[in-house]
């Protein structure tokens, strides 16, 4: 017979009583062996379902993941030409985009195209320049940028509506 602490008062209780003599709080009754058997068993379920089955799922998400990978090349393209522009300019919190296109088939692979405004090294905003760049190139091409004859064609090509 071993003595433990009243959780409500602190006074002396047997393991045996039901109740504590001196302030009549329950003590609580230890865990049954056959509630830890349950409580193993559900765990080990859980753990065969979530190990189990995962060989098929993930042959399933890499077809998927493929497919939506060759769908959203342009939506990669354009976030690549946002953060290259963003880079080199003076103030990048201050870029801002607008008219962005996203082309996925065409003979260049995906194009993405769009305009862009950010401020200068006197915190004036230049004004809008247009940008395309394509899959094929994976490169930009800014208007009166140095590769501006190339970007007029590839302008008129995929981005005039």
């Amino acid at each position: 017979m071993a003595i433990n602490p009243c959780k409500e008062c602190g006074g002396p209780v047997s393991d045996k009583a039901e109740s504590c003599p001196m302030c009549g709080a329950k003590q609580p009754k230890p865990t049954s062996i056959i509630t830890w058997i349950v409580l193993g068993l559900i765990i080990f379920t859980v753990l065969i379902t979530m190990y189990g089955g995962s060989e098929t799922s993930t042959s399933n998400t890499n077809t998927s993941e493929s497919s939506k990978k060759d769908e959203n090349k342009a939506g990669v393209l354009l976030f690549f030409a946002q953060q290259q522009i963003k880079q080199n300019a003076k103030d990048p919190d201050s870029v801002q985009f607008r008219s962005e296109q996203i082309h996925e088939k065409t003979d260049e692979g995906a194009v993405a195209c769009g305009e862009y405004n950010a401020k200068n090294s006197f915190g004036a905003y230049v004004g809008f320049k247009k940008f395309v760049v394509t899959e094929k190139d994976q490169s930009i091409f800014i208007e009166n940028g140095s590769n501006a004859k190339v970007f007029v064609k590839k302008w008129n090509k995929h981005c005039v509506k």
